[in-house]
């Protein structure tokens, strides 16, 4: 903490309580600490920080067994231009704070220049500039909407949920349009096997500038604290402090017996 390069791209920080909680709500905080995901494969959960990915395989053309679905726009009702969240502020009490926005002038041009906001909960994290950087990633991900639905062979069960796969292929859709993929990054985000052997994928566009990050993206939290109560772990010593005692300060309990007490009292 201190600086918006000279730290860990992602920590956790936090306690979890399992008698509180329900444990899918501290998996979604897990996975919104490091912008990943946890998937569940083959009885097992595989958790995936947030991170360009390095490709193991590629799919083309011959890997399909009937024609692809493309959908290159989300809903309205789900967009979203710009990413604001809360923390948990180590520096100032461990206190819940507003982490500064993350907006982008372009993507509010992109929706006819009004600004769209996303909340989002950081509960295990504790530094201002990763609560940002953690709501670009999130902002600039989500702006890439392009889907894929892609119908394939039996050899596309060699690809896991939430591999990075170059896609090269080239379709003319019952539209007309002409789509053109030559390498362009997916996400495997579903996987099916079908009753005819073969795996159908939904692919997700992906882009290592998602997360990237500079010391110039970062704003700095004003540091006025939000109250000026004293810190919880510094107290001050009291003075004038005199006890006392008598009939008037015993506790008479509900079946008559009687506590003797002690009143102090002191200056702040």
């Amino acid at each position: 903490p201190g600086s918006p390069d000279a730290q860990a791209r992602y920590t956790i920080n936090g306690v979890i309580d399992k008698g509180v909680r329900q444990p899918g709500k501290e998996f979604e905080a897990l996975v919104a600490s490091m912008a990943g995901v946890i998937v569940w494969q083959h009885g097992t959960y595989f958790g995936y920080a947030g991170a360009p990915g390095v490709s193991a395989d590629s799919l083309s053309q011959s890997d399909l067994r009937g024609g692809f679905k493309v959908r290159s726009h989300p809903s309205k009702r789900s967009l979203f231009n710009a990413v604001r969240g809360t923390f948990i502020d180590a520096n100032d009490e461990w206190r819940v704070k507003d982490a500064p926005p993350y907006t982008s002038s372009t993507f509010e041009t992109e929706d006819n220049s009004e600004r769209l906001y996303r909340d989002i909960e950081l509960r295990f994290t504790t530094d201002e500039f990763e609560a940002q950087r953690l709501a670009k990633i999130f902002l600039t991900r989500e702006r890439n909407p392009l889907t894929v639905e892609w119908p394939g062979k039996p050899s596309c069960n060699r690809f896991a949920v939430w591999d990075l796969v170059p896609v090269t292929v080239q379709i003319v859709a019952a539209s007309g349009s002409t789509y053109v993929f030559n390498a362009k990054d997916f996400r495997v985000i579903a996987k099916t096997a079908q009753p005819d052997g073969g795996v159908d994928l939904v692919l997700q566009e992906d882009s290592a500038l998602s997360y990237s990050w500079s010391a110039s993206d970062a704003d700095v939290l004003a540091s006025a604290p939000n109250s000026s109560l004293p810190a919880l772990d510094t107290l001050p010593a009291p003075t004038n402090l005199t006890l006392s005692s008598g009939e008037d300060i015993l506790y008479v309990a509900g079946d008559g017996t009687v506590v003797s007490r002690i009143a102090a009292q002191w200056d702040l």
